[in-house]
């Protein structure tokens, strides 16, 4: 916690797991206690407003939560499993959690996946933001992904060998100290008779835990432990680092190492904090799936911190306390099982599957051009691997993941600066917006792009009332302010709105205004003129149809016709900061409230999990609307073309009527005036394809990734085709007499543009768009 109090500042730590004192309490103290604290945590995490499963890997930890989960829920759980094929039948659990399962009668879904491993890999580098090398983040993404078709909420077993002493190491603490008693050259030649021992590619891998204690027995206790949890000792991190790593420092772990009891809060402070919990928390919320962790309990923790390792291990028996609870429990089979661990196949996917991108990730002239690892170190590593001397697949992987992550970091920046800066580290930056719903989701490239340079610049936005709503849940805005105008000249109360609001804004003392309305007229100008006058930035830049010295300190001129996106056109503004774009993706994250709220909708009309088309007819511009019998006709060819498809009317409350006239039948849903605009994203993300002659929901259906065929009259389609991959978008217009020139009025007269574009052609590029695969969305919008 950080409390700033009469101009002092104070950081305090509001609580941590403390190393002892030791309880000392016979086994049914513990026990007692281990089953009143393991229940009360299930019984609380268990209270949702939505669908909770469990995540079961067939393992005491997950198994127990089962137990506690079927004795206080009235439904059958909803339990989640995932395995591999023949090949890597060793790192299978599937049968235990089937068994398990049907012991207490859940409602199991399992998945025997054989996925694209370089992909996902490489997918993860996204969701994840850094060099992450523990690959149980690949089966903890699959079987999330899995859970999430079904839930939204799903517990875990994580935490559970770190508090009831479930790993092999520590059993080997429990021997180290009296290894560490004997003779410096017998542990030596104990690691000099058994270093060359073959190891194993299977999931136990015996003769490499056995090489790994005797190897770590030359140090003392701290270093010894430490060196079973880390893939590279230090004397090999001097060879595996290359040249902008030469005599590069870190930190050891933190916290006090000096005996077995110890290690429970030395590894909650590392292990527990730094991977389990950040792999599971990053490659579940990839999937939009809630984890939670009983065995994570504060109380439950900070009791299990003062029973000795001792205790836990008891008879050197692995998690003893707690199959002790759980005995009557759970089927003996599961309480008398070996140890498995979230393990994945590592050593045969780099021998097969991912040999070839090992081979090329790893490749000599790779390694040399990130210059951050030592191709000759690695050279001797795959060959050591390969040799069968020793299984090297996790240092393989570490290497192979620290290189995806230093090529995709160079790739995947939104922006940097590259350009001469007419204004130096803006502090504060105001960006107007005065149009509607497409163009807000248009400006997220240049939002994320302007964060991603000046991270510590305060951003607000001017933009019209009706966009203000959508604009607060873009990322990278810290401030919204909005004024009741629309396309035309303002009303007179409207004026005065706008004339408070500004010289609200000109009290900020803004360093950049930049105007991202296209000025396209004599108001345009008039209003763009009044802004900068009453703001008074620092510097301004902005875009202009018509040629006009002083309007802006920095004009972008534009022609009638541009074959450039809206997006590219508004990036430009940055220039005179120096930014150049490389993102330009458009990408709106859709809230878990909004979710929530469609899902429990959509479930009410029965819908959940239904084939949903969207129809989106309304536009503002009555210039842009296609005529409703088209609507209507193409409403009854797509009910025929696809007979399990819903069809789902959306617009606004004022279009209602015009959504009643199209149930044409009754898989058609008049959703009109239902959603506001964050829940309109969370419906069109649910969608398989929205048609629309509407750029607002078209750009924002397009932002979370679903395909759009977007019907086009007199609009700019250069301008205004959304700026995400094609394969997720047609374009639907009819070059005709008179349609050649966009028009930028309110009411244009040449509705021919509209009226000669048949259903039959639209019906023609939404069978092309359904045809192409889906794409995977990614957390962050970034990655496809």
């Amino acid at each position: 916690s950080l409390v700033w109090q009469n101009g002092e500042l104070t950081i305090k730590k509001y609580w941590e797991v403390g190393a002892g004192p030791l309880t000392a309490g016979d086994e049914n103290f513990y026990l007692e206690n281990i089953e009143a604290l393991l229940k009360a945590s299930v019984s609380e995490q268990l209270v949702a407003d939505v669908p909770v499963g469990l995540l079961l890997s067939g393992g005491m930890d997950s198994s127990s939560a089962l137990y506690y989960m079927a004795g206080l829920s009235k439904e059958p759980v909803k339990t989640f499993t995932i395995g591999y094929g023949p090949k890597d039948r060793s790192f299978n659990e599937t049968a235990a959690a089937r068994r398990t399962a049907d012991y207490f009668r859940a409602d199991h879904s399992e998945a025997i996946l054989e996925p694209d491993i370089s992909s996902l890999i490489e997918k993860l580098a996204c969701s994840f933001d850094e060099p992450f090398a523990d690959a149980s983040a690949l089966p903890t993404y699959l079987v999330t992904r899995e859970a999430r078709k079904k839930v939204t909420v799903a517990l875990s077993g994580i935490g559970g060998d770190e508090l009831f002493g479930g790993y092999p190491r520590h059993l080997g603490a429990r021997a180290l100290p009296y290894y560490l008693k004997m003779p410096g050259f017998m542990r030596q030649a104990a690691w000099a008779a058994f270093q060359r021992l073959p190891e194993s590619a299977a999931s136990g891998n015996l003769p490499g835990r056995i090489k790994r204690f005797v190897r770590g027995g030359t140090g003392d206790f701290a270093g010894s432990y430490t060196s079973w949890l880390t893939y590279f000792l230090k004397n090999e991190k001097a060879g595996l680092y290359g040249p902008l790593m030469s005599g590069a420092e870190f930190p050891g772990l933190a916290g006090r190492l000096e005996g077995p009891d110890d290690i429970f809060a030395f590894e909650l402070n590392n292990y527990l904090t730094d991977d389990l919990l950040c792999l599971a928390d990053r490659a579940s919320m990839a999937n939009s799936l809630e984890l939670r962790v009983p065995f994570l309990d504060v109380r439950l923790v900070e009791f299990m911190a003062k029973v000795p390792l001792s205790a836990k291990t008891k008879g050197f028996n692995l998690k003893y306390l707690l199959k002790k609870n759980m005995v009557g429990k759970l089927p003996a089979e599961i309480i008398n099982g070996s140890k498995m661990g979230f393990q994945v196949p590592l050593a045969r996917w780099q021998n097969e599957e991912l040999k070839e991108l090992v081979r090329d990730t790893l490749s000599r002239a790779a390694v040399k051009r990130g210059g951050y690892l030592n191709p000759d170190y690695i050279d001797s590593m795959l060959k050591e691997h390969a040799s069968g001397r020793r299984n090297l697949s996790d240092q393989i992987y570490s290497a192979m993941v620290f290189q995806l992550w230093l090529t995709r970091r160079g790739k995947d920046l939104p922006a940097k600066i590259s350009g001469p800066v007419l204004v130096s580290q803006p502090r504060r930056i105001l960006l107007v917006n005065m149009a509607g719903l497409g163009d807000i989701v248009m400006m997220t490239p240049l939002v994320r792009a302007l964060k991603a340079v000046y991270k510590d610049s305060k951003v607000a936005l001017l933009t019209i009332d009706r966009s203000s709503g959508l604009a607060r849940n873009i990322p990278g805005i810290d401030e919204v302010l909005s004024v009741p105008i629309t396309y035309r000249l303002p009303s007179p109360m409207g004026l005065w709105k706008l004339v408070r609001v500004l010289f609200l804004l000109r009290g900020r003392a803004f360093d950049v205004l930049l105007n991202l309305s296209l000025v396209s007229s004599k108001a345009g100008i008039w209003k763009a003129r009044l802004i900068n006058f009453l703001v008074r930035p620092g510097f301004s830049a902005g875009r202009s149809l018509l040629a006009s010295t002083g309007l802006f300190d920095k004009v972008f001129k534009e022609e009638f016709v541009e074959k450039k996106s809206e997006v590219e056109l508004t990036t430009r503004l940055l220039e005179p900061l120096g930014i150049e774009v490389s993102d330009r993706t458009i990408h709106y994250e859709v809230l878990s409230s909004d979710r929530v709220v469609v899902e429990k909708d959509l479930e009410s009309r029965g819908l959940k999990g239904a084939v949903l088309i969207g129809l989106n007819p309304g536009a503002f511009r009555p210039s842009r609307r296609w005529p409703l019998e088209n609507w209507k006709e193409l409403a009854e060819a797509l009910l025929n073309k696809y007979p399990e498809a819903f069809l789902i009317i959306t617009g606004s409350a004022g279009e209602h009527a015009m959504g009643e006239t199209l149930k044409v039948s009754d898989r058609v849903i008049n959703a009109c005036g239902l959603y506001d605009f964050g829940q309109l994203a969370a419906l069109f993300e649910k969608t398989a394809l929205l048609v629309t002659n509407d750029t607002g929901p078209m750009h924002l259906a397009a932002a979370v990734g679903t395909k759009v065929a977007a019907i086009f009259g007199p609009g700019d389609v250069f301008r205004f085709a959304p700026s995400v991959p094609e394969e997720r978008y047609r374009i639907i217009r009819k070059e005709s007499p008179g349609c050649e020139l966009p028009c930028y009025e309110y009411s244009c007269k040449k509705p021919v543009c509209l009226t000669s574009i048949r259903a039959a052609a639209v019906l023609e590029k939404v069978e092309e768009l359904l045809s192409v695969p889906s794409f995977e969305k990614s957390s962050g919008g970034l990655c496809l």
